[in-house]
């Protein structure tokens, strides 16, 4: 197989870097970095080409570096709230009962919990609902995860709602029950009685569950719409 020209091989090479001031000139989202790990295979091989780099992987203190690079992720890897690789929770409720006015303690604590269950935040939500129920609305915020609300998977769908829609829309939709995030409605600077008067939902149970440390502890709402 013939060779690529050299203007090829160039473009090959520059190609994903252009990609991805692209990406940079129209993304606007959290956890840039990690978003762009797919990125980092195409982008290596310009940064690696010539001689010059063979020699410095060779040098004492470039070896000690990606040595310091390589020992830096080990404390990321073991201490990550979502998965970590310690008794976490057990540790920290027990220094926080011998300590219990060192905030930094508490605050690792509440992480790594609301962490522990990320993947189903609104599971005491969930069990309000009605079983068998195929469709069910929720209005959150965007920090807010509907994950919890699709259990069992594969049995039910998730409806998103927007504030402003009429009950005509929500119905044409085949919702019947919702799940409504509080600090949505605080965020919109609205309360639920108004949106209650306003869509015709009615209030059929009330629960608390953290979905992020920032937040905190808020309250989320069972409504079930008329129909008509």
């Amino acid at each position: 197989m013939p060779a690529l020209p050299a203007i090829w091989r160039w473009l090959v090479l520059v190609a994903p870097w252009i990609s991805l001031l692209a990406y940079f000139a129209k993304a606007a989202m959290m956890d840039l970095p990690r978003h762009l790990s797919a990125y980092y295979p195409l982008l290596l091989p310009l940064v690696l080409l010539g001689a010059g780099q063979a020699v410095i992987v060779q040098r004492c203190w470039w070896r000690t570096l990606a040595w310091g690079v390589v020992l830096l992720a080990v404390p990321v890897v073991v201490l990550v709230p979502g998965r970590p690789l310690w008794p976490a929770q057990t540790i920290l409720a027990r220094l926080t009962a011998w300590k219990p006015n060192q905030r930094l303690l508490q605050r690792a604590l509440t992480v790594y919990s609301v962490y522990n269950v990320r993947s189903d935040p609104l599971a005491n939500v969930r069990a309000l609902l009605p079983q068998g129920l195929e469709v069910v609305g929720f209005m959150g915020t965007a920090d807010d995860l509907d994950i919890s609300l699709w259990r069992p998977f594969g049995s039910r769908r998730v409806e998103h709602i927007l504030l402003s829609e009429s009950p005509e829309q929500i119905r044409h939709r085949h919702i019947e029950y919702a799940v409504v995030g509080e600090v949505n409605l605080l965020q919109n600077n609205t309360t639920l009685a108004e949106w209650q008067k306003r869509t015709g939902a009615e209030l059929m149970a009330t629960a608390t569950a953290t979905t992020t440390v920032f937040q905190g502890q808020r309250h989320w709402y069972v409504v079930r719409f008329p129909r008509f």
